[in-house]
């Protein structure tokens, strides 16, 4: 049987697989099922990761004067409706509506609304909104905030690329989020920042201040971010310590006394002076309502809500014959077109480091495929959330970024180069296709 043959079967098989675990009628149970028994303990992970992810954030709106509705981690919000019984006979289980953060508000915190709202879209209103008026007041003229040419003050604004931008708003926590670990994340950092020409002062600044943050999680039990089945007592002294590793992969022992001092403000020889706030307050966040912790709830029981829905959302877009014959779903086939795809670029990989490197061992071969397989899923999966400065970067700077990644990984730049020109033309094609059929798919249900 020949390549191309076991392909096919293989594809095939896959097919077949993917809907009995996930597009079946006895999938759909079986995964509304698990909802139940996993669902007090994704609550609690949950409330841990949101808070630590959205609390995060907010060094982009401290630092860099971004407001939280631009920060794509506040704005991963749906709703969740029943459909029509017109829509259910096409095939819609569930309807999943994106919703922003005002309507969250609003519905969870009638009394609160248009404070909330306010703080959501402005720096100042936040700071007026949830922060004590001492610390507000003197944090407030020195914000950073967008500049324009021949208009803001030198020092007192940044200017942003769209790519930029979007690194600041999303990319940058998703590296951090998804690190696997430290290293690996600090390695994408440096390289986004090296190619999008990111001071890399403020590119170490962040990464210091997001790290830290996360070890506060486990290491020092704080007001309004602490679990008592999670978190330790910070270490003995005049204020409590917290160990983190920096951005030259150093284990750092600071003084820490509230989770403001890693999202604002300063330590000596960790961070640049233009890149923090002097700051005097123990603890600025107000202790009356409304409070930060309530933004963070509203966008925790926002995904709390969606558990249940878990398993009609991913049997999605079916009919009952589609769902009882799996030679009868649209849905396999529009999961086999990037399955066979992704087989076609890993073929292509294959035969290009067999003919550069000889044999090679089956751990690096893999690592070459995982690197063009990332190329393929920035370029074409509508579905992750943090690939926004990779999305909008130049074909040149998405090129330099990749190759600077892998390389530093271990993989030579020659192949990772020789890689790039057999696969960017395929890459461009498979990901039209891919949006082609998604429309397609979806305008035949009514949905597009």
């Amino acid at each position: 049987m020949g390549a191309l043959s076991r392909e096919a079967w293989r594809l095939l098989d896959q097919k077949r697989r993917y809907w009995h675990k996930a597009l079946s009628d006895d999938a759909a149970w079986a995964i509304y099922g698990q909802t139940f028994n996993v669902f007090d303990w994704l609550r609690d992970y949950s409330d841990q990761v949101v808070s630590d992810t959205l609390l995060s954030t907010l060094v982009s709106l401290f630092l860099l004067g971004i407001p939280i509705s631009e920060v794509e981690p506040w704005n991963l919000l749906w709703s969740v409706e029943l459909p029509t019984p017109e829509e259910f006979a096409k095939g819609v289980l569930i309807k999943l509506e994106r919703i922003s953060i005002d309507d969250v508000i609003a519905e969870l915190y009638p009394q609160f609304e248009d404070i909330m709202i306010r703080s959501v879209y402005s720096v100042v209103d936040f700071m007026e909104a949830f922060m004590e008026s001492p610390f507000a007041e003197a944090l407030k003229p020195s914000v950073t905030e967008k500049g324009y040419y021949d208009v803001s003050r030198y020092g007192y604004s940044y200017y942003d690329p769209i790519a930029v931008r979007e690194f600041f708003k999303s990319t940058l926590f998703a590296f951090l989020k998804k690190r696997g670990d430290v290293r690996t994340a600090r390695d994408r950092v440096e390289a986004i920042a090296r190619n999008l020409n990111i001071n890399p002062e403020l590119a170490r600044n962040l990464f210091n201040r997001l790290t830290a943050i996360f070890s506060v999680k486990i290491q020092a039990l704080t007001w309004d971010y602490g679990w008592w089945d999670f978190s330790y007592w910070a270490k003995e002294g005049s204020v409590g310590r917290v160990t983190y590793i920096n951005y030259d992969l150093q284990e750092v022992e600071v003084e820490y006394e509230d989770l403001i001092d890693f999202q604002a403000c300063g330590y000596w020889d960790e961070y640049p002076w233009d890149y923090f706030h002097w700051c005097d307050v123990v603890h600025p966040y107000k202790l009356t309502p409304p409070i930060i912790t309530m933004l963070v709830d509203a966008v925790w029981r926002n995904f709390v809500n969606r558990i249940h829905a878990t398993a009609l959302a991913v049997a999605n877009y079916q009919t009952y014959e589609e769902r009882t014959q799996w030679t009868a779903s649209e849905r396999v086939e529009t999961f086999a077109l990037p399955v066979s795809q992704r087989m076609f670029l890993e073929r292509v990989v294959h035969n290009t480091v067999r003919s550069m490197l000889g044999s090679v061992d089956p751990v690096t071969m893999r690592m070459y495929k995982s690197a063009v397989l990332q190329l393929f899923a920035i370029m074409s999966s509508p579905h992750r959330w943090g690939d926004g400065a990779l999305r909008t970067m130049s074909e040149e700077e998405l090129k330099s970024w990749w190759l600077d990644k892998w390389s530093s990984s271990g993989l030579d730049r020659n192949v990772l180069e020789k890689l790039y020109t057999a696969v960017k033309t395929h890459l461009r094609t498979f990901s039209s296709l891919r949006f082609r059929e998604r429309t397609r798919f979806l305008r035949k249900r009514g949905l597009g």
